[in-house]
């Protein structure tokens, strides 16, 4: 499961890339700005929300938001529930 699990995760640097392997029902693993707004535009236009961060984050100096551009804060998974 583990194994399956980690196949199944696919990190990106923007929404055209999530919507991609979010087609391919992967997690995506993105920087974020941990903006409700943003989560919620996100999740209007791919059905996909956030899940939750891994324990160790990484520092995000000069990362941008995945999904609005913006300062990234937080590294975070997101995918559908089904």
């Amino acid at each position: 499961a583990k194994k399956f699990l980690e196949e199944h995760i696919s990190k990106v640097k923007d929404v055209k890339e999530a919507e991609k392997e979010l087609a391919k029902n992967n997690l995506i693993l993105a920087s974020w700005c941990g903006e409700a707004s943003c989560e919620e535009e996100f999740k209007v236009n791919t059905g996909a929300k956030s899940l939750n961060s891994p324990l160790k984050q990484v520092a995000m100096k000069g990362e941008k938001c995945f999904a609005c551009g913006g300062k990234a804060k937080y590294l975070f998974y997101f995918g559908k529930s089904y």
